[in-house]
């Protein structure tokens, strides 16, 4: 029985603009895959944990492939975050400006009201990056992705967003993913309840073949997975420590000083990566 009642696949934006405090998409590390599904006892947001460097394959192997590639990768990034009594799943550039999302929420937590509508949220967590961090083109949030859960007069709720606002919505039954290429793997089996419980290890198992399956090294890692029951309540069934970077430069100093684990795939990858990333950090 499928799971699946709603199918969306959350698209890139356009870059509009430019600003001095922004990295571009080969320097930013890229997330992907966030799920979230209603059931029977709350509902349920899930995510791999990767951050892959992307490049086009033929500016640095010179195979004229024209097509993005991952050519380094690290694992343990966190992407789904508590936003007052709702979740917020992040994918695509895990960056605003040069913050990661981790150090720009818990920034807007200490801030903003917990007793908004995830709407109203989304919007104000917009308007915090904007303001706060110097964004003002939402089209600079290029690639980055949000799906965001919770319960709104005691009904459990979906929302799909891109950084101008909704996309598609849920309510009462069915699931968003931020990837239109997991939608077979939303298959439920006839002998398991729709309760988080047992619903949590069929996605991690299902993540983490969609990882095999795709084969890029964009998706992988440890997964994370929430749950919000009916009274608000998060709970976290599956979770690990996450590196907590709060800037794009403690990242990459890291990276430099080896003492964050990379994974290089082929042998240029070290070299064209902390090349990369000394020139971004050169271009402060």
């Amino acid at each position: 029985m499928k799971i699946m009642a709603l199918t969306i696949l959350l698209y890139a934006l356009t870059i509009a603009g430019t600003c001095s405090g922004q990295i571009n998409t080969e320097q930013a590390p890229h997330q992907s895959i966030i799920v979230a599904l209603i059931c029977h006892d709350g509902i349920l947001m899930a995510g791999d944990s990767r951050s892959a460097f992307i490049t086009k394959g033929d500016s640095v192997s010179k195979k004229d492939t024209g097509s993005s590639i991952a050519y380094a990768y690290f694992d343990h990034t966190q992407k789904i975050f508590p936003l007052g009594k709702y979740l917020i799943g992040i994918t695509g550039e895990g960056l605003a400006g040069k913050n990661f999302f981790s150090a720009i929420i818990q920034r807007f937590l200490s801030t903003h009201p917990g007793n908004m509508t995830i709407t109203e949220s989304f919007n104000a967590l917009m308007k915090f990056i904007q303001t706060e961090y110097g964004i003002s083109n939402p089209g600079l949030l290029q690639g980055t992705q949000f799906i965001m859960a919770g319960f709104e007069d005691d009904r459990p709720v979906i929302y799909g967003f891109s950084a101008r606002g909704i996309l598609s919505e849920k309510r009462i039954g069915g699931a968003l993913e931020s990837d239109g290429d997991f939608i077979p793997y939303l298959v439920k089996p006839d002998n398991v309840p729709l309760n988080c419980s047992e619903v949590a290890p069929l996605i991690e198992m299902e993540i983490n073949t969609f990882a095999r399956d795709k084969h890029n090294q964009l998706t992988g890692g440890p997964v994370q997975i929430l749950q919000i029951k009916p009274n608000n309540q998060t709970v976290r069934i599956k979770s690990f420590k996450p590196h907590g970077f709060k800037t794009y430069d403690e990242m990459a100093l890291a990276i430099l000083n080896e003492s964050l684990p990379v994974t290089y795939i082929y042998p240029w990858s070290e070299g064209v990566l902390k090349e990369t990333l000394r020139q971004a950090l050169g271009a402060k």
